[in-house]
């Protein structure tokens, strides 16, 4: 019997694009990922829920929080800090006042 056994990569950084209206200091703060973590399914989900909280927050209420998670490179092995990417963008008319 052989068992295969694959880590979890580490994240290297995350990237915020496509947001106008929360600052990144306001992402970070609900994030809260630091460089060198194990990066997980469960924990990506997480991070999109706070910032969908954060977003919800501030009056928009249809946005939509992707990410993407770049692989490593050929020159370096596995398992080999990641690159979490989050994509929100909101439309200014999907803004509702409370």
């Amino acid at each position: 019997m052989t068992f295969v056994v694959t880590e979890f990569p580490k994240l290297k950084s995350i990237d915020y694009e496509g947001y106008r209206r929360v600052r990144k200091k306001d992402f970070e703060a609900k994030v809260k990922a630091k460089e060198g973590e194990i990066l997980t399914d469960k924990k990506i989900f997480d991070w999109q829920q706070e910032i969908l909280k954060l977003y919800k927050e501030k009056g928009f209420l249809l946005v939509k929080v992707d990410h993407q998670t770049a692989k490593p490179t050929h020159s370096t092995r596995w398992p080999s800090p990641t690159t979490l990417t989050r994509a929100t963008r909101p439309h200014p008319e999907h803004r509702h006042h409370r």
